[in-house]
């Protein structure tokens, strides 16, 4: 599905489904959210005014996040408001599924 339009400066992250997999690696949930990192840095904390995440994608089944990448999004949005700058305008969130 397609979404937007999106406002001016809207920036996309990564996704972090394995059944488009981007990374040949083990510990796939955590790089997809290493991955979300990598944006934020480059495009500069103090420029995220928000981050907003599916917890389960339904558009092509139920499909939920890998193991380990809620825990790393929330160590990211931890480290993101607590960094020097970030006032309250500043902030990351993040949402996990309940079990």
């Amino acid at each position: 599905m397609q979404y937007g339009p999106f406002p001016d400066g809207f920036v996309r992250v990564p996704h972090c489904l394995e059944y488009r997999k981007q990374w040949d690696v083990e510990n796939y949930g955590e790089r997809a959210a290493d991955a979300i990192e990598e944006v934020i840095l480059r495009e500069g904390p103090d420029t995220v005014g928000c981050l907003i995440l599916e917890p389960v994608t339904a558009g092509g089944g139920v499909i939920v996040p890998p193991q380990g990448y809620w825990d790393r999004v929330q160590d990211i949005s931890s480290a993101a408001s607590a960094a020097p700058g970030s006032g309250s305008a500043t902030s990351t969130t993040a949402s996990s599924p309940t079990s």
